[in-house]
């Protein structure tokens, strides 16, 4: 009886010494995950994990803070540049420059984040940064691009548009975009009134993204898969039944606001006197952004460059 009950008394024994060792895992674990939430708050203050209310969260930092390495807090950089040494970009991506169109709404820290990720010197960027936000959002993205890139001459600021989800200022404000990187000399950065036809174009491909998105594929990988495009487009297509019918007797398509547009498709979208017919037609369409693109690249009659005719 003895040995049952001192067998018992250690099981019992045992039983709680794992208890409190879980117990003691589980403190310890959590108070690991809130010392470094403090630290990384109090230091950084650009990202809060709990809440996004704070529609100026993103420009509470010191906007000439690029993450130095006396900016760390201990073994944490949040706001290190991570930027590239610029004189080890292969041959093949160095010859093969990009344009991207951002357009931002808010969270400037994040529209940081996304641009330091696929900026290259020989590529071209247009911010456009919603028109209704406060001027302190954009003197802060403003200040920490120009302090904190290599080179910031090929980033241009816009700020035309107020753009309203669902509606034809999304598109606009793309487009406005778009109009000022196709303006682009090879020789030069700012935007000049030459033709499509009076210079080489700077760069090869044009990719549209928002503010709060983020790479899966590096500059280098992307030029890649640019080369094997050939010239050709990257544009979803649907169709969409429509009351009106559009001019020039087009077939409506929509799709993804997002594609990837060759610069002789840049080139059509503003030289081309039925494109303009059918923007003015799109205010008939629902989201005409996710119409337009995909309605110009999937219409063979249009032939326009790099299209992928459905008929």
């Amino acid at each position: 009886m003895g040995q049952k009950l001192a067998s018992l008394s250690y099981r019992l024994w045992a039983y709680v010494s794992g208890l409190r060792k879980v117990t003691v895992l589980k403190f310890t674990l959590i108070g690991l995950l809130l010392v470094l939430f403090i630290s990384y708050g109090l230091h950084g203050r650009t990202e809060w994990f709990f809440s996004n209310a704070l529609s100026d969260a993103g420009a509470s930092t010191d906007p000439t803070f690029c993450g130095d390495e006396e900016q760390t807090t201990w073994w944490i950089n949040p706001n290190r540049t991570n930027l590239a040494s610029w004189q080890k970009i292969p041959e093949e991506e160095r010859t093969f420059p990009i344009a991207f169109t951002i357009i931002a709404f808010e969270r400037p820290d994040q529209v940081w984040r996304l641009l330091k990720a696929i900026y290259r010197p020989q590529n071209f960027y247009c911010i456009h940064m919603d028109k209704k936000q406060t001027p302190r959002i954009k003197d802060w993205l403003r200040t920490r691009i120009k302090t904190c890139l290599p080179d910031s001459s090929n980033v241009h600021f816009l700020s035309a548009i107020d753009v309203q989800h669902s509606y034809m200022s999304v598109l606009e404000a793309d487009l406005l975009c778009m109009r000022l990187l196709w303006q682009l000399t090879a020789e030069k950065t700012t935007p000049t009134k030459a033709t499509s036809t009076s210079q080489r174009p700077p760069w090869r491909y044009l990719i549209n993204l928002t503010g709060q998105e983020f790479p899966l594929k590096n500059n280098l990988e992307l030029t890649r898969i640019l080369r094997v495009l050939n010239g050709a487009n990257i544009v979803q297509q649907l169709k969409y039944p429509i009351l009106h019918r559009p001019p020039h007797g087009l077939k409506l398509y929509k799709g993804s606001v997002h594609v990837v547009l060759s610069w002789a498709f840049v080139d059509f979208i503003f030289t081309d006197s039925r494109v303009h017919d059918f923007l003015n037609f799109l205010p008939y369409v629902g989201v005409p952004d996710e119409a337009f693109f995909s309605t110009l690249n999937h219409n063979a009659h249009l032939r326009a460059p790099g299209g992928f005719p459905c008929e």
